[in-house]
């Protein structure tokens, strides 16, 4: 399980650095949403 969320941590880390040089802030936000629902258990 620790594994598991130090690789969901990562890949929320590298994904928020890539999407600060590329997209433009709402667009991101946006995004962000969209991986808490499916990072998050239902």
């Amino acid at each position: 399980r620790c594994y598991r969320v130090k690789t969901v941590v990562l890949l929320i880390t590298s994904g928020e650095i890539i999407l600060k040089l590329l997209a433009p802030s709402h667009r991101r936000n946006i995004v962000v949403r969209v991986l808490l629902q499916l990072y998050t258990p239902s």
